[in-house]
C-alpha cells in the first residue's frame, strides 16, 4: 500500500533595511502548508514591514487559499505604501495566476532583482 507523502512548505525569511524583506517560498503550498506561510507574514507585516519580495522560484503549486492572502497581502502593503512583488513563478503557478486574470493584480517579475 502506498503513503502519500504529506507535501512540505519551506519559508525562508530575510529582512532588509528600509523595512523590506526577501522570503523564499519552497514547495507546495496548500490548505496544510499555509499557516506556515502565514505566520511568517504575519510576523513581517507586524514589525512593520511594507515592502516584501516573494521568491516564488521554487514553490510547486499554489492553492486559492495562497493566491488569495496575496491579493489581501498586496492590498494591505499598498495602504502603508508599500508593495508586493512575486518573482519567478514556475509555470505551473503562473498559469495559475495567468488563468485567474491575477498578472494584472499582482506584480510578477522574473528576477528579483527586478
Amino acid at each position: 500500500m502506498a503513503v502519500a507523502k504529506k507535501s512540505q512548505l519551506n519559508v525562508r525569511v530575510g529582512t532588509r533595511e528600509n523595512k523590506s524583506a526577501h522570503v523564499a517560498v519552497e514547495g507546495s503550498m496548500d490548505a496544510h502548508t499555509f499557516p506556515i506561510f502565514q505566520q511568517s507574514m504575519m510576523e513581517l507585516t507586524e514589525g512593520g514591514t511594507q515592502f516584501i519580495v516573494v521568491d516564488l522560484r521554487a514553490m510547486t503549486y499554489i492553492a486559492s487559499v495562497g493566491i488569495n492572502f496575496l491579493i489581501n497581502l498586496r492590498v494591505q502593503r499598498r495602504k502603508v505604501g508599500g508593495e508586493v512583488i512575486l518573482v519567478g513563478p514556475q509555470p505551473a503557478v503562473l498559469k495559475i495566476l495567468k488563468m485567474l486574470g491575477l498578472l494584472e493584480v499582482l506584480i510578477v517579475t522574473t528576477t528579483c532583482e527586478e
